[in-house]
């Protein structure tokens, strides 16, 4: 009887063993097909991915947009103000799988969406698979897509947030639509065509290759027309870093194209930045508290920005090479001399009420008239107000009767101020 049980232990024990064995083997037997499948995948296509934390994804769905518009894919989604104009939404490939095809080659396009990690910027991420493992056929793609004749005549701006992300295409525009004093504006054109000329110069004597530029004046008086001037001068993207964004400067700079132009408007609505001398207590106004509403739990949230981390940001060593830093402001009085000094700003122009020269640029280029050197302009007059007249379909005489001084006018209104 013994050795009945003995068998039937042996037994059971062999059976378990035997299925246990074909549990592992058949684990593991299906997936072999696929597996298999992926190393034929691996080894008979190419694939890359482009995030949408770089030009290249916005100039291939714009590619697609213009190129395939008739083409019945199956997913669609809006977008609006990524590419082309803000007012005008189009409708691009949806999120899945997409055939295109590419000349001769045949390629599939799988657009995902990423975790936004508590961002209002979509991250998205388009993946290329091709047939074939040279990479040539992709390089080829990327020239024609990125071959933009409208980008000859616009500059692309992109807006810092947790990265540069492009936020639209605007004109160029020539420096000759710009009013500004001759000399100033030569001024402003030497610094740079020297500095673009110079490059080996700043590498042979081991100086950082940075430009920095501040234009300072009251509002209304042309100082955002004169960076996208000079960005369309030398043909350089615009970086656009908001004041309220300045405690992100450091990943700024360092993440910042090589030969780019940052641009920091109003830099003094910062109040970390302003003249520390000023200040009863110096050293705590190297730090100042921004609070901030926190729009996903509306719980107040706290940053802080190290008046130091900004000077470091500017001229420091994760500053990129060739970068070109232009920055307004509206009273130059209140900044820090340590933040507009030489080697942080090497160039500083006033650009202030139109004078008898600027009016006379205006009326050249509009009403091909001039008025006498000898004719007084009435204080504070801007550019803004010229162009709103103008704007209004306002006769030159029109114009000139505003812009002249009113005698009589400006003693009533000393008497009452």
């Amino acid at each position: 009887m013994d050795i009945v049980n003995q068998i039937n232990i042996e037994q059971l024990l062999l059976a378990a063993l035997t299925l246990t064995s074909a549990g592992v083997i058949g684990f593991w037997v299906k997936d072999i097909p696929v597996r298999l499948w992926e190393h034929i995948k691996r080894q008979c296509t190419t694939t890359l991915d482009i995030t949408s934390a770089h030009n290249s994804f916005y100039n291939l769905m714009r590619f697609i947009e213009e190129n395939y518009s008739g083409k019945n894919f199956r997913t669609f989604k809006l977008t609006n103000g990524k590419w082309g104009d803000n007012e005008i939404t189009t409708i691009g490939i949806g999120y899945g799988g997409h055939f295109i095809k590419f000349e001769r080659i045949f390629m599939h396009l799988n657009l995902t969406r990423n975790d936004s990690q508590g961002t209002s910027i979509d991250k998205e991420t388009i993946t290329i698979t091709k047939l074939g493992r040279s990479r040539k056929e992709f390089e080829k793609f990327f020239r024609v897509i990125s071959t933009d004749k409208e980008r000859e005549k616009s500059l692309q701006i992109y807006r810092m947030d947790d990265y540069w992300y492009p936020m639209n295409q605007i004109p160029k525009r020539a420096m000759d639509t710009v009013f500004l004093e001759n000399d100033k504006k030569r001024a402003i054109l030497d610094t740079i065509d020297n500095f673009i000329k110079e490059e080996q110069w700043y590498l042979d004597n081991g100086i950082p290759y940075h430009l920095g530029i501040l234009l300072y004046g009251k509002p209304g008086t042309g100082k955002s027309s004169l960076i996208k001037s000079i960005a369309s001068h030398i043909n350089y993207d615009i970086y656009y870093l908001p004041v309220s964004s300045l405690i992100k400067i450091e990943n700024c700079m360092s993440t910042l194209p090589a030969k780019s132009i940052i641009v920091i408007e109003d830099i003094d609505c910062e109040k970390a930045l302003h003249n520390r001398s000023n200040d009863e207590d110096s050293e705590e106004r190297t730090k100042t508290i921004k609070q901030t509403s926190d729009t996903n739990n509306k719980n107040d949230s706290f940053s802080m920005i190290n008046f130091s981390d900004v000077l470091n940001a500017i001229d420091g060593i994760c500053s990129s090479h060739g970068r070109i830093l232009l920055t307004t402001t509206n009273h130059i009085e209140k900044l820090d001399p340590a933040l507009i000094r030489p080697g942080r700003i090497d160039l500083k122009i006033e650009v202030g009420y139109a004078t008898t020269e600027i009016f006379n640029q205006f009326s050249r280029r509009f009403f091909n008239k001039e008025i006498d050197h000898g004719t007084k302009l009435k204080e504070r007059l801007t550019c803004a107000e010229l162009q709103n007249l103008l704007l209004q379909k306002k006769s030159f005489e029109d114009i000139l009767k505003y812009a002249e001084y009113e005698m009589e006018r400006h003693e009533y209104l000393k008497r009452i101020s």
